[in-house]
């Protein structure tokens, strides 16, 4: 009769082992969890924040279109600003080019 001897101490060192796989998944899930619950919360103060600076830049733009709708010509007058004089512009137009003096070979 033939008898087979079950070795426990390979079982023991599976069993190690499966427990550190254990032990490392568990451990990788709860920091997983971890930072993605700090990365939510850092969302919403985010939203929050960028809801209160959209709200200030829509304030500062009616402010700023209120104010522009009040100058006028009699304000900038008293302000001390003058009316500018018409303005001469050259053209691009090649036609338009004067020469005063003829470079040609004579």
């Amino acid at each position: 009769m033939k008898t087979y001897v079950l070795t426990i101490h390979s079982n023991i060192q599976l069993f190690w082992v499966m427990a550190l796989i254990s032990l490392i998944c568990s451990a990788s899930y709860m920091f997983f969890i971890n930072q993605t619950i700090h990365q939510v919360a850092k969302r919403v103060a985010l939203e929050q924040e960028l809801s209160e600076r959209v709200a200030t830049i829509a304030e500062l733009e009616f402010k700023y279109i209120a104010l522009s709708n009040t100058i006028d010509l009699t304000l900038a007058k008293s302000l001390g600003f003058e009316e500018a004089q018409p303005s001469v512009f050259v053209s691009r137009k090649q036609s338009v080019a004067f020469a005063a003096r003829s470079f040609s070979s004579q």
